[in-house]
């Protein structure tokens, strides 16, 4: 295997493969010659070959012939089955040109060549190896991507019959010659646009948050979760993360200025960089496992990433209620996340009113107000904690916790510190309980709900002394 190649120079090329009607061309006589050199148990060959004996097809009138030749469109097992077919192909290439520029899954091949000379070795390799296996090698959607920092006008237009591309897809996924994803963008921004103008043409009271973030999860997250990998390979993950998190913004009808961490933590949503390394983890464990070592890239990358696939762990294992070890208890006020609405989403992931100066009649254009009615400076900590304006409401949320529930800032009436704690989605609870009882659920969903109901009664409040 030679060494990591040096991708400044102009020289590197991915030659993507593609053989025609793979699938149906698949000889089983041979395919079961493969299964048995490769050590399959015999039976399940044997049952393999029952299964692919029992085939026939009939032209009208006539006598059923059997099918000596594909693997079955739709079966599970038949990528599988694919992949021990070309098993031979996939490792000489890997032999000739390294494992870490052979990559391969099904009928989808790619080689990272280094030069013409390699692209028609590689063409001459795969031939002979069509030529001996029933496969056609279908050059009209094969594709030679030329790795360049930057794109570039392609002056060769074809080699051995297979043209030059600009972008392929490959595995579904848009490359470019620099692997920046531009092609992925287009692509994504459609699938989001297309979903948030169909689900904000139904009413709000028909369709809760629940089923907003449902059909988010369904239509739109999971197209993020297949391309996820791809993007952290390719060095892209800040530029999709802003587009993953602006969809579940415009999905709930959040403002775009919402902060991105708080938002994904309220609703329990893993980040892109979260998923990413999830599945790269996962991937580089599995072909360790299988193989004793892993592509350089892949598991430098996944190494990297770690902490970030034990977040995501950690964010499905999440328990509503967990004890300290000083004896206090410390409440996740989003556990049952599908009970609660917009407003307390809102509250988590946004931030309390700060009175500044638009114009300099005002004092300092940008500057704090001061506070019509208690001439102190106009900011967040006052209108919670000190402002006159603001008494009922902090009266009433100091009365929505039981009495023998210690909840610690609200204890000193410190509701500033309070909904600091509450943005973070943590409250700690100072009062001594039974170890053997749970907390109720009603303690901490209605405090949530009563916070939320409060934070906008400050808010209106506020803004009425500047009317």
């Amino acid at each position: 295997m030679r060494s990591n190649p040096n991708f400044s120079s102009d020289s590197w090329f991915v030659l993507f493969k593609d053989f025609k009607a793979a699938f149906d061309r698949v000889d089983h006589n041979i395919l079961f010659e493969k299964l048995v050199g490769a050590g399959a148990k015999t039976r399940t060959i044997d049952i393999l070959k029952l299964l692919y004996n029992s085939y026939h097809f009939a032209l009208s009138g006539d006598i059923p012939s059997k099918i000596n030749s594909g693997v079955a469109q739709g079966s599970l097992v038949s990528p599988l089955l694919y992949d021990w077919y070309v098993d031979d192909l996939v490792s000489e290439l890997s032999r000739r040109f390294g494992m870490d520029k052979t990559y391969a899954y099904a009928d989808d091949i790619a080689v990272l060549c280094l030069g013409y000379s390699e692209i028609r070795e590689v063409l001459l390799m795969t031939e002979g190896w069509a030529m001996r296996n029933g496969a056609q090698l279908n050059k009209k959607k094969c594709g030679i991507l030329r790795i360049t920092k930057r794109e570039t006008p392609i002056g060769k237009k074809m080699l051995e019959d297979v043209a030059f591309m600009h972008e392929y897809k490959y595995l579904g996924v848009p490359l470019d010659q620099s692997f920046s994803m531009k092609f992925l963008v287009p692509h994504l921004n459609r699938k989001i646009m297309a979903f948030c103008g169909r689900i904000h043409l139904i009413l709000h009271s028909v369709v809760g948050l629940k089923a907003e973030f449902d059909l988010w999860q369904t239509c739109v997250r999971y197209h993020f979760d297949y391309f996820a990998p791809s993007i952290a390979l390719c060095g892209q993950l800040s530029r999709f993360e802003t587009l993953y998190t602006k969809s579940l913004k415009k999905a709930l009808g959040l403002p775009v200025q919402t902060p991105n961490a708080r938002l994904l933590m309220a609703l329990g949503v893993p980040s892109l960089t979260q998923l990413a390394a999830h599945h790269l983890v996962r991937s580089s464990d599995a072909i360790t496992s299988r193989f004793s070592n892993c592509p350089l890239a892949l598991s430098s990358l996944a190494e990297k990433l770690k902490t970030h696939a034990d977040q995501y762990y950690q964010l499905r294992m999440k328990m509503p209620v967990s004890r300290l070890p000083d004896g206090t208890f410390v409440l996740d006020l989003l556990a049952d996340r599908f009970a609660l609405e917009k407003c307390l989403v809102g509250l988590v992931a946004g931030t309390f009113l700060t009175i500044r100066s638009k114009k300099e009649s005002d004092g300092t254009v940008g500057s704090i107000r001061l506070c019509p009615c208690c001439q102190v400076l106009a900011d967040q900590s006052h209108f919670l904690n000190a402002c006159t304006a603001n008494l009922v409401p902090r009266e009433i949320l100091s009365r929505s916790v039981p009495p023998n529930f210690l909840v610690e800032h609200l204890v000193d009436r410190d509701y500033c510190s309070f909904y600091k704690d509450i943005r973070c989605l943590k409250l700690k609870i100072l009062g001594a309980i039974d170890d053997e009882e749970p907390i109720p659920e009603p303690i901490y969903l209605n405090l949530a709900l009563a916070a939320s109901e409060m934070a906008a009664l400050f808010t209106k409040n506020a803004l009425a002394l500047f009317d």
